[in-house]
């Protein structure tokens, strides 16, 4: 039994480095169609390796998205502790929200903190 039915979220492919990604993939798997027997055969090979290659896309990001959350928790609680501004805790506060969201949104296409955003808070 294989692990069922793949496809992918074609939202991904807006992202302009994501896209990219896929571009530089996709550029090394076109020498291997002369070495399949067909066209056909070097599309089921490529089929796999297009759903491999997305998958550890999705579980890096995933990984990003919780370190930036673990991240910002332990920025707050040093902010509380320290008896931080309530300025900035009222911005951690809301990007920790953001990420909390972004961790269990269901959909591929949802607003996280950018990189420069946590940057201005810490």
């Amino acid at each position: 039994m294989g692990r069922g039915y793949w496809k992918l979220n074609s939202s991904l492919l807006e992202e302009a480095e994501i896209r990219q990604s896929f571009e530089d993939f996709l550029q090394s798997q076109v020498p291997l169609l002369g070495l399949c027997s067909s066209k056909s055969e070097w599309w089921e090979m490529l089929k796999k390796r297009v759903a491999r290659f997305f998958r550890q896309l999705s579980s890096l990001r995933s990984l990003d998205r919780y370190r930036l959350y673990q991240g910002l928790r332990r920025k707050l609680e040093h902010l509380v502790s320290t008896g931080g501004s309530r300025e900035d805790i009222s911005r951690v506060k809301s990007l920790l929200k953001r990420c909390q969201y972004d961790r269990h949104a269901s959909t591929g296409n949802t607003a996280r903190p950018t990189l420069t955003e946590t940057a201005r808070c810490q």
